[in-house]
């Protein structure tokens, strides 16, 4: 799973430093997220965005604790600053 992990991370970041490359600064978080996504799922990866994510800690459940950006091919947790 690790190499699996590291591929995934070289395929997001290539497509995200094109996005930088091509869009550059000062464009918001959530247009970055919504373009990333749509070149990852047009280059044949799984990508969910913007999941609810609920935590567990010392018997306590916390619903929807954090929403993560994009969860690429259910290994690689992307978010997007």
């Amino acid at each position: 799973m690790r190499d699996r992990a590291e591929k995934l991370t070289e395929v997001v970041l290539d497509h995200a430093m094109f996005l930088h490359r091509e869009i550059g600064p000062g464009i918001t978080e959530s247009v970055y997220e919504l373009i990333l996504f749509d070149r990852l799922t047009e280059a044949g990866l799984a990508v969910d965005r913007q999941k609810p994510v609920h935590i567990s800690f010392q018997g306590k459940e916390y619903r929807d604790a954090f929403r993560y950006d994009l969860l690429v091919e259910n290994i690689l947790l992307v978010e997007l600053k």
